[in-house]
């Protein structure tokens, strides 16, 4: 059967409206692009967007221009970033906190990461370290486990916050242990680092940058890592002293709006994977204390789900829903 008129006019408009959105994702970015960064300036999170916007503007030939939008732990800044149009010309730097922890235990988070972003890949990964007071007088993470049950509800741990990455990898690591800490909720990271140094806090977890410094001036004792640390070669981590299958990492990330075309969260993939293989880049991510990542998008999606799904079943499993 011949096609009619009707159809054949049908299908050219088509191919005319289709024609530019091809173009489009071919010659992207064709105007600058806003690349939002959903906490203060100064963060670790601010910092790797900034080297990785610099990096994408001398490659891609327009301005990556960064935009600072903090506010309710990283959600404002990631809302408005992913209802925006679905153009590649708006890119959002995500962490574990906005597309795991915080909706993990927020029923009302203002967004739904599977539903409203496509992962685009995994730039960066900050290990974790878990440290007690000097006055604790435990050295390794047998030892500390050991005194927490023959002592349940006795020793305290400080986080930025109920809900917070911390506080969710703490759960984790009382549950699996079968040891009860009593958790203080602070509003932010340094209050709780600043009580732990003062020794008002018997334990704390938190990045090893950010807490370096105070180790290896003798004011906190760090009892396991996340990973392996040039910067604390004596520390071992958490498999190695006995607790298989936790390894609880902070990720840095970028996102764009769902429905931004696969073309163009190909390409842009495809040009920060080259950024994260320059040495430079490596070297620049390793002085935040960073380990540079990359790979492909599906993998850092499949990342980010499973990374989801385990912060969820440990909230559940504490009842940790945080109501606002």
């Amino acid at each position: 059967m011949r096609p009619s008129i009707y159809s054949r006019c049908l299908l050219a408009c088509l191919a005319i409206a289709s024609a530019p959105i091809a173009a489009h994702a071919a010659d992207w970015p064709t105007r600058p692009v806003s690349v939002v960064i959903p906490f203060p300036p100064g963060g670790t999170t601010d910092v790797i967007g900034r080297l990785i916007a610099q990096k994408l503007s001398q490659r891609l030939g327009q301005p990556f221009v960064v935009e600072n939008r903090g506010g309710a732990s990283g959600t404002i800044g990631t809302r408005q970033a992913l209802v925006s149009a679905p153009d590649g010309h708006t890119v959002l730097v995500v962490t574990t906190t906005t597309f795991s922890t915080y909706p993990a235990t927020h029923p009302k988070t203002p967004y739904q990461v599977e539903r409203d972003a496509v992962a685009v890949i995994n730039l960066a990964e900050v290990a974790n370290v878990l440290m007690v007071h000097p006055s604790l007088k435990v050295k390794t993470l047998p030892e500390l486990l050991d005194y927490a049950r023959k002592h349940p509800r006795e020793l305290d741990y400080g986080t930025p916050g109920a809900g917070s990455f911390a506080h969710l990898a703490m759960e984790l690591l009382g549950a699996k242990a079968k040891a009860q800490l009593v958790h203080i909720p602070y509003k932010g990271a340094g209050p709780a680092l600043n009580d732990a140094i003062g020794g008002q806090l018997k334990v704390l977890f938190d990045q090893v940058p950010t807490t370096l410094a105070q180790i290896q001036a003798g004011k906190l004792v760090p009892i396991a890592v996340t990973s392996p640390q040039e910067s604390l070669p004596a520390v071992r981590t958490f498999e190695a002293q006995g607790l298989a299958d936790y390894a609880p990492t902070i990720w840095y990330g970028l996102a764009v709006p769902a429905g931004t075309p696969p073309d163009i969260v190909a390409r842009l993939n495809r040009e920060t994977n080259a950024i994260l293989a320059d040495p430079d880049v490596k070297a620049q991510l390793q002085a935040q204390g960073a380990t540079a990542k990359g790979g492909t998008a599906e993998a850092f999606a499949a990342q980010v789900r499973a990374d989801y799904a385990r912060w969820r079943d440990v909230a559940q499993a504490q009842n940790l829903q945080i109501d606002e």
